[in-house]
């Protein structure tokens, strides 16, 4: 559970509250977004729903990942060529509400991208017979 790492962490380490929720509220949000897309893919065919869902969520948890990891790589590479603060992963600006919820806007929209763009490339996989879509179609 979330909340028992974050009281597991040390004082000094620990984020105030609202960045901790900020934060794993986008966490929380992708997963429910990653669900549905895996529910909605695996019901287009006429295979068996829970297998198609059982193998989307592996390679979500698997490749999905990987695609993740290095979009964060690439996002926070040209983030920081740019300086484009508000898309600092965690960082929330000054200490204002305004503030924190502007930079979470723009870093939800970041991952919504992230996990959309991996979700379309997970679904468009090479091993076809595996897939419960054929490129979205």
């Amino acid at each position: 559970n979330i909340s028992l790492k974050r009281f597991r962490e040390p004082k000094h380490e620990r984020r105030p509250w609202r960045i901790w929720f900020l934060d794993t509220s986008k966490q929380a949000i992708g997963m429910l977004f990653i669900h549905f897309a895996n529910v909605y893919l695996s019901d287009l065919t006429e295979e068996d729903p829970c297998s198609l869902y059982l193998i989307n969520f592996l390679l979500d948890a698997s490749l999905g990942m990987l695609v993740i990891y290095a979009g964060v790589r690439v996002v926070s590479a040209i983030v920081e060529w740019k300086q484009w603060d508000s898309l600092r992963f965690g960082e929330y600006g000054k200490t204002t509400v305004k503030t924190h919820v502007d930079h979470w806007r723009a870093g939800f929209a970041l991952c919504k991208t992230k996990l959309s763009a991996t979700k379309f490339l997970i679904s468009c996989n090479p091993w076809k017979p595996f897939s419960a879509l054929s490129c979205g179609v």
